[in-house]
């Protein structure tokens, strides 16, 4: 041990540096990395990761035959006007605006799968209120994701033919992100119920 005012040593039982006179003070140990008790993961959270699973794979087979028609018009449709086919420009609006808003629907349908992992479990990083707004924003942007893929499906099958299985699965996806957002919902009120 030295003294901590000119760095002589001084033994374990002084009281005072024999040099300076200066109080010596015992060492202070290193606070010790105490490793966080992993945080558990709930039920319901569970529940609302596989929710959000199934959700993300009924808007992945609804969103996918869009994305590829649309890559396909437009590919396709300046071939078209090469070889004179007459005017295309609509057909090649409609493709590029089906390809990119599937393609948003998509990435969104992905995002909001990665956010509700993120806020499975709090960690130091990332604190249970942290975890608590992942799972809103996934639940929020799930079920405007399902909105938006489904309703102008529903539509068009309205204008085209009258497939009451289509119907169904259209209703199974928002219920689906519907039970997601009940299910974040509940988590979050949980969580916060075991914080206090």
């Amino acid at each position: 041990m030295v003294c901590g005012k000119c760095g002589t040593p001084v033994g374990a039982q002084d009281k005072f540096c024999k040099s300076c006179g200066a109080p010596v003070t015992a060492p202070v140990a290193p606070a010790s990395k105490a490793t966080p008790a992993k945080a558990k993961v709930s039920g319901t959270g569970i529940a609302g990761l596989v929710v959000c699973l199934l959700t993300g794979i009924q808007l992945f087979i609804l969103n996918v035959p869009p994305f590829t028609m649309g890559m396909m018009t437009i590919v396709v449709g300046p071939i078209a006007v090469m070889l004179g086919a007459g005017d295309v420009d609509e057909m090649f609006a409609t493709g590029l605006l089906a390809g990119i808003g599937s393609f948003i629907l998509l990435v969104a349908a992905i995002v909001s799968f990665a956010f509700d992992i993120c806020g499975m479990r709090p960690s130091a990083k990332r604190p249970s209120a942290k975890c608590r707004k992942f799972r809103i924003l996934s639940a929020i942007m799930l079920l405007a994701d399902s909105l938006l893929t489904t309703l102008p499906v529903i539509w068009i099958v309205e204008c085209v033919s009258d497939s009451e299985f289509l119907y169904v699965i259209l209703v199974f996806t928002i219920l689906l992100a519907i039970a997601h957002m009940v299910l974040a919902i509940v988590t979050n009120s949980k969580d916060k119920k075991s914080a206090v």
